[in-house]
């Protein structure tokens, strides 16, 4: 058992109208490394007490590197630190990885857990668990710092070799096609996306979460508190967004 500082943790068509939007801010965050290393991101803050703990259910399989970067200035206190966990494959096999938030003195007390069920496969680093599914959106993050975000429902549908992707990003619809490969995503020619116009902020927030699936992203669940949970990272874009799954049916393809 390790214990860790705290936490706190393209293609337009359609006719031109005007929407509202429901926009409101985020400050947790989770991130996605590559097929070799898996990369989490949480926020912390030393001074609430709190703290991080990480076990692994098969200490054979993988090895944990921390790295804490400051984020206040001028030697402000209070301000929140970023805290990676660098996860590299020792050995094929599985193990889970949890994390869980909780002051030293209140074992039975944990205000967030977090589950990844990791397999090692040749090698590579495989993160299992639920992708197919209906989503909403609970943090994005550009460049490590916590976006304003509008309401954003994403629809994952399992289709022979690929999967269909459809939603709402605040303002408009969106659809296509991405490719996944182990947790490695690729869009497929972009997506087709309404061009309706609404308020200034949801249309800047949607022009760059859009391009979340532009190029290379990586996919990576987990369960949070019970919840299944999804990430999506676009490294090269410094993009990523925080899902949870939600118990309503998918939207079909029309």
């Amino acid at each position: 058992m390790k214990k860790t500082p705290a936490l706190f943790s393209l293609i337009f068509a359609g006719v031109a109208v005007f929407a509202a939007s429901s926009c409101a801010s985020t400050k947790n965050s989770l991130d996605a490394g590559n097929s070799k290393e898996l990369k989490i991101v949480l926020e912390g803050n030393e001074t609430t007490g709190y703290s991080w703990e990480n076990t692994l259910t098969n200490e054979e399989i993988v090895s944990i590197k921390e790295k804490v970067t400051y984020l206040g200035k001028d030697g402000i206190t209070g301000a929140p630190s970023k805290f990676e966990y660098s996860v590299k494959a020792l050995k094929d096999g599985t193990t889970d990885l949890t994390f869980v938030y909780k002051r030293p003195f209140e074992a039975d007390k944990a205000l967030d857990t977090i589950v990844y069920k990791i397999e090692v496969k040749n090698g590579e680093i495989l993160a299992q668990g639920t992708i197919e599914g209906k989503w909403r959106i609970n943090s994005f993050y550009k460049n490590d710092e916590a976006q304003a975000i509008c309401d954003v429902v994403l629809n994952l549908k399992k289709e022979k070799d690929d999967f269909f992707v459809s939603g709402e990003a605040g303002v408009n619809i969106f659809n296509g096609n991405i490719k996944l490969s182990e947790n490695i995503g690729n869009g497929e020619g972009g997506f087709a996306m309404t061009r309706m116009m609404g308020p200034a902020d949801a249309m800047s927030f949607e022009h760059e979460y859009i391009q979340l699936f532009n190029g290379e992203f990586y996919v990576i669940p987990a369960v949070k508190n019970g919840t299944e949970i999804l990430t999506i990272a676009n490294l090269k874009n410094g993009l990523s967004a925080e899902y949870r799954l939600v118990k309503e049916p998918l939207v079909e393809r029309q």
